[in-house]
């Protein structure tokens, strides 16, 4: 699968904060977006949209993220790889990012859980299982073991 991405520096959404923001790099069918650090407002609301992010900081990786080169995410092992860097670079996600990005944002997750919402991110045992009917398929997840997407 052939997929966009946006690599950007640090206070990415600064100034743009907006859903609108978000909304329009889903229009141009960008996928993730992976940067240094994100504004505290745009970070909120493109996981609440359900646009995939990533925070990583180390200089390397931006050194290697050349336009055109390959970037592949493994969303099981909170892992993204460079076409031509042996390194692989890691990421952090909270369970309630994840399971926001599964459902594919907050009102796919409202839809299911309605006033139950609240209670539903923040159990235990937040899990794929909380993925709204009509997503049962996951961009970000590999179709097979040990593949993830690539751009």
């Amino acid at each position: 699968m052939i997929s966009t991405s946006s690599v950007a520096g640090p206070g990415f959404g600064s100034g743009s904060s907006r859903e609108d923001a978000v909304r329009a790099l889903l229009g141009a069918g960008v996928q993730a977006v992976i940067a240094k650090s994100f504004a505290f407002i745009y970070e909120r609301n493109q996981l609440n949209v359900g646009l995939f992010s990533a925070i990583v900081v180390a200089d390397d990786f931006y050194t290697h993220a050349q336009e055109g080169r390959t970037i592949t995410i493994d969303r099981a092992a909170k892992m993204i790889t460079l076409e031509g860097c042996p390194k692989p670079f890691t990421y952090e996600h909270s369970a309630v990012e994840e399971a926001l990005l599964d459902a594919g944002g907050i009102v796919p997750m409202y839809e299911l859980h309605g006033r139950g919402l609240f209670d539903a991110l923040t159990s235990p045992n937040v899990s794929r299982e909380t993925r709204p009917h009509g997503l049962e398929t996951n961009p970000f997840e590999p179709e097979s073991k040990g593949r993830g997407l690539e751009w």
